[in-house]
C-alpha cells in the first residue's frame, strides 16, 4: 500500500532551512543550490518575528520565493511563552499569512513556562486550528503549522509534536545514531504516516562542525535517511558565538556542499524508495509520553544491536489509546512498566526490569537476526515496505566526530528474510554506483555480499508477492 499523503509538505526528500533568499547578495548561487537539489520548500525562510519586523521586506521575501516555485514558513522565537498568549499569538501571526507566508514556524515551541500542563497543549492546538482556518477562509490556502520540539525528551515536548504538520526536532548532532533515534521518536508522535524533519543546530562556538568537517554531513544525512527522515540542508548554520554573545551565520565548507548536493541527487534520483513506505519490525515499543526519557537508553540500545522495531507513543490526551488491532500485528511487545493494555494472546510482552536488558531481549535479538543480519556489527539496518518491494537501509556506524572519517567495511556478508525475492539491488550516494547483486535461497532467506559500506546504502529487493510475515 503507498503511503504517501496529499498534504505540500509531505513527501518530500530534500528541505532547505534558512534559505537567506532575498538579502541580494548571494541569491543567485541560492537558487543554483535550490535548483540542484530540487527543493521546493524553504522551510523558516525569513525571521519574520512575532511583532512583524520590516514587513514590506518579509512581503518582498515571500514573493521573491514564490516567483521561483518555493514555498516558505516564517521563523518566530517564542522562547518562554504561555498558554495565556495564545489569543495574542494567533493574531500575531496571522499577519504572516497576510504577508504571503505559506506557513508558520514557531522556534522553541517546546520552550513554555509550564512545562507539563495540558493547558500548555490545548493553547497550542487552538493556535494551530485558528491559523489554519484563518488561511482557508480568506485565501482558500493549506498552510504549514510547525514547532521546534528539540530532540522530544518529555511529555510536553511530544505532546506538542503531535500539533505540528511535521515533526521538526533539532540536536547538537554529537551522536550520529542519536540522530536516528531522534528521528525515530519524532515519526512516532502519531500513529499515522508523517514527515519528520530534522535540523542540526551547532551548540555554542561549534562553527568548527560547520567550517572544519566534510564527511559529517553524510554521517548526519546517512541516519536520517534510515528512519525515512528529512535532514534540512542549509547553506549556512546560525551559531552563538561566546566572543561577542551574537548568534553569526557560517557557511558550510565546499566540501560539505558537495556530498550535501551528492545526497541530495541520489534522494531525488530514488524517490520512490524513500517516500510512501512502511517501516516493517515484528516488534513494537510501546513508550507513554511520560516514560519518554526512561525508554531512550533502551532504544538506543536495541538501534544499536541491529535489532528491529517499531515505536509507537501511546497514552493520555492527545495521544490516546493503542488498540487490539495495531498491536496485533507484532510478536513482541515491549514495555517498560506493566501494560496498560490487553497484550494479544499470539504476542510475547517483553517488560524491562532494570539491569535484565541483554537477558530480556536474547530471543527478541535472535528473531530479528533472522530477518536481517549482517557479518559486521558495525553495519545497522532498517528495513522499509512498499507494495512488493523491500528497502532496507544500511548505515555504517562507526562515524568518529573527531576524525570526521568512517571506517569503510568490506565484504560484508548479509542474510535477509525475504520470500518470492528475484532481484536484488544495491544503491549508494557513496558510490554513485547501481549493482545488481547475486544471492542464494535458502527456504525464504536469501543471502548475498555487500561489496562495501561507506556512510550509506540501500538495498532494494523484488519479490513476486508481498509475504507480510511468517
Amino acid at each position: 500500500m503507498d503511503m504517501k499523503s496529499s498534504n505540500w509538505w509531505d513527501n518530500h526528500v530534500n528541505v532547505c532551512t534558512w534559505s537567506m533568499l532575498g538579502r541580494g547578495e548571494h541569491d543567485e548561487s541560492i537558487l543554483h543550490f535550490f535548483r540542484d537539489m530540487e527543493v521546493s520548500i524553504a522551510d523558516r525562510g525569513h525571521f519574520v518575528g512575532m511583532e512583524t519586523q520590516n514587513p514590506e521586506k518579509a512581503k518582498a521575501i515571500a514573493k521573491l520565493h514564490h516567483e521561483n516555485g518555493i514555498k516558505i514558513t516564517s521563523f518566530n522565537t517564542i522562547e518562554g511563552w504561555n498558554a495565556e498568549e495564545a489569543n495574542l499569538m494567533i493574531e500575531q501571526l496571522k499577519h504572516h499569512i497576510d504577508l504571503g507566508y505559506d506557513g508558520v514556524h514557531l522556534d522553541m515551541f517546546n520552550a513554555t513556562k509550564d512545562r507539563d500542563s495540558i493547558t500548555t497543549w490545548e493553547a497550542g492546538q487552538k493556535i494551530s486550528t485558528a491559523l489554519k482556518k484563518y488561511a482557508k477562509d480568506r485565501y482558500n490556502k493549506d498552510i504549514m503549522f510547525s514547532g521546534n520540539t528539540w530532540v522530544n525528551e518529555n511529555p510536553l515536548s511530544i505532546k506538542l509534536t503531535s500539533i505540528c504538520d511535521v515533526a521538526w526536532v533539532e540536536s547538537w548532532g554529537d551522536s550520529i545514531m542519536d540522530v536516528a533515534l531522534i528521528c525515530k521518536i519524532g515519526k512516532a508522535t502519531r500513529q499515522c504516516p508523517r514527515s519528520c524533519w530534522y535540523h542540526l543546530q551547532p551548540n555554542t562556538d561549534e562553527e568548527w562542525k560547520i567550517t572544519d568537517k566534510s564527511n559529517y554531513v553524510r554521517a548526519l544525512m546517512s541516519s536520517c535517511i534510515m528512519e525515512g527522515a528529512v535532514f534540512l540542508c542549509n547553506l549556512s548554520y546560525p551559531v552563538l558565538s561566546t566572543k561577542d554573545d551574537r548568534w553569526h551565520f557560517v557557511a558550510i565548507n565546499e566540501a560539505w556542499k558537495k556530498y550535501v548536493l551528492q545526497y541530495g541527487a541520489f534522494l531525488n534520483r530514488y524517490k520512490e524508495y524513500h517516500v510512501g513506505t512502511q517501516p516493517q519490525a515484528e516488534a513494537v515499543y510501546v513508550v507513554h509520553p511520560r516514560e519518554i526519557a526512561l525508554a531512550r537508553p533502551t532504544m538506543f540500545y536495541l538501534m544499536n544491536e541491529n535489532i528491529q522495531f517499531n515505536l509507537l507513543i501511546s497514552g493520555d490526551k492527545p495521544l490516546g489509546e493503542l488498540d487490539t488491532d495495531t498491536l496485533s500485528a507484532y510478536k513482541y511487545i515491549l514495555t517498560n512498566k506493566r501494560a496498560g493494555f490487553s497484550i494479544p494472546s499470539q504476542s510475547t510482552n517483553i517488560h524491562f526490569d532494570q539491569g535484565m536488558l541483554r537477558e530480556t531481549l536474547q530471543s527478541l535479538a535472535d528473531y530479528s537476526r533472522s530477518y536481517l543480519s549482517f557479518s559486521d556489527d558495525r553495519v545497522v539496518g532498517r528495513i522499509m515496505k512498499k507494495d512488493t518491494t523491500t528497502i532496507v537501509h544500511v548505515k555504517n556506524r562507526s562515524y568518529c566526530l573527531d576524525t570526521d572519517s568512517i571506517s569503510s567495511i568490506y565484504n560484508v556478508q548479509t542474510n535477509m528474510y525475504a520470500p518470492g525475492a528475484y532481484k536484488v539491488v544495491l544503491i549508494s550516494p557513496d558510490t554513485n554506483e547501481e549493482d545488481e547483486l547475486d544471492f542464494t535461497v535458502d527456504r525464504e532467506n536469501i543471502h548475498f555480499q555487500l561489496p562495501v559500506v561507506e556512510y550509506y546504502s540501500t538495498i532494494i529487493v523484488h519479490a513476486e508477492n508481498n509475504h507480510e510475515g511468517r
